[in-house]
């Protein structure tokens, strides 16, 4: 089951459409040299290319087809390609379940797009778990397959819209009862959520809110029994889920929230 931190990340930045600078800065794999060579317009520089990785060779011809404009590496494997440096995205075709661990060890040196043929619904969560730059299938029409891959080469994530509505409809069950426990939080509960987040011991809570700190300690312990979250950290991420979808905050300041 995914922890509150990850989702409260992985919808913030999926669904508020970041950039390929956030998205790098608030991913927990995606290595930092993989972004290097954009250009103005968000694309990568002309001698940048698109890497396939098909041990078959299908997913790999519908991508040439798609006359995307930058040049097309087709490796069978990805131990035939040592050097990533001139790669935009990576696409790893998948005619069966793909092996999630090589899919998020290559996302952590470049964007990476999984290609499924025909491609399942589930692997769309493993997808997102993996930290893949997106998910697409043979199914979808040579447009739509190509405006998606674009995107990708600007910096937008490929995942379907139906698919990533279904991932975010499972996750906002997931955290239903923390947001409901969360939204009945008091002023005062909320004053003191405020400044855990911000990093305040319980003395400094205390000195904020005109307390003892040990009725300080004691609100931010009855805090964490009432929203049911094993520590501090887990509470500030609870709200800061509610807060996002709420519409308190934008999303970059929930997850910042999420992340003091």
């Amino acid at each position: 089951m995914p922890t509150t931190q990850h989702v409260a990340r992985a919808l913030a930045y999926l669904l508020a459409g970041r950039n390929c600078d956030t998205f790098r800065a608030r991913s927990r794999v995606v290595g930092a040299h993989a972004w290097g060579n954009w250009v103005g317009n968000g694309e990568r520089s002309a001698h940048a290319a698109v890497l396939v990785i098909d041990p078959i060779g299908t997913v790999s011809a519908t991508v040439a087809a798609l006359a995307l404009g930058v040049p097309i590496v087709h490796v069978r494997n990805r131990r035939d390609l040592a050097d990533l440096s001139t790669i935009s995205i990576a696409i790893v075709a998948s005619y069966e379940k793909p092996v999630w661990s090589d899919v998020a060890a290559l996302a952590g040196s470049v964007p990476t797009i999984v290609i499924g043929s025909p491609g399942r619904s589930e692997d769309v969560r493993a997808a997102i778990a993996a930290a893949a730059f997106g998910y697409l299938t043979t199914a979808l029409a040579p447009d739509a397959l190509k405006r998606a891959i674009k995107g990708a080469l600007r910096g937008q994530p490929a995942y379907a819209r139906d698919a990533l509505g279904r991932w975010i409809r499972d996750q906002l069950a997931l955290i239903a009862p923390e947001m409901r426990r969360a939204i009945e939080l008091t002023p005062r509960q909320r004053a003191v959520i405020r400044l855990v987040a911000s990093g305040a011991s319980d003395k400094e809570i205390g000195r904020t809110l005109g307390i003892a700190t040990a009725t300080a300690q004691k609100h931010v312990t009855n805090l964490l029994r009432r929203l049911g979250a094993p520590n501090r950290a887990a509470a500030v991420a609870q709200i800061a889920v509610v807060d996002f979808w709420s519409g308190r905050v934008e999303a970059a300041d929930a997850v910042g929230v999420a992340h003091s």
